[in-house]
């Protein structure tokens, strides 16, 4: 869905999105997440004179990988965000920037995308590692097991730092 600058009226937009997994999903390409169920969204937009001030609410659920277990969780993720929007063409020449300009998101034509948005916001909560819980063990590094769901009686030996190896002996007396 288009959100066109000109078409706000004077009084706000709001809009309540709902977007289906199938439509979505590609738009995640590069991510490591998958939408189970539709993509919802309360979005509430004002116009200015310079642009348009958008806030909103979305609510996804995501499957994804564990990065230690490798087992498949689930993830509901609901950011709340606040977006400002100026139509403006960005340049590749330096220029010094004011901290009011990090607030601003320039578009080069006065409309915005809701699917565009919806993603951005999603790819902003999700975890840079993906844990299933925070006291995942993870799996054995010589047998492989899921040590989650069953004991291994695998012995792992820290490496020693080769620089340290003549020390592993020494005992203080």
């Amino acid at each position: 869905m288009k959100i066109i600058f000109e078409d706000i009226p004077d009084s706000g937009l709001q809009l309540d999105v709902s977007e289906e997994a199938a439509r979505i999903g590609p738009l995640l390409h590069g991510i490591d997440a998958a939408l189970e169920g539709p993509v919802t969204a309360h979005l509430e937009a004002m116009r200015t004179d310079e642009g348009v001030y958008l806030t909103g609410h979305v609510s996804a659920r995501l499957r994804l990988i564990c990065s230690r277990c490798v087992s498949e969780y689930k993830l509901l993720v609901e950011p709340d965000f606040s977006l400002y929007y100026v139509v403006g063409i960005e340049t590749d020449a330096e220029q010094e920037l004011h901290a009011s300009d990090l607030e601003v998101t320039m578009t080069p034509v006065p409309e915005l995308d809701t699917d565009d948005i919806l993603v951005s916001q999603i790819a902003v909560e999700l975890p840079m590692k993906p844990l299933c819980t925070d006291k995942c063990k993870g799996l054995c590094v010589k047998c492989g097991v899921d040590r989650n769901k069953e004991e291994c009686d695998c012995v792992i030996e820290e490496p020693v730092d080769a620089r340290f190896a003549a020390l592993k002996g020494f005992k203080p007396k």
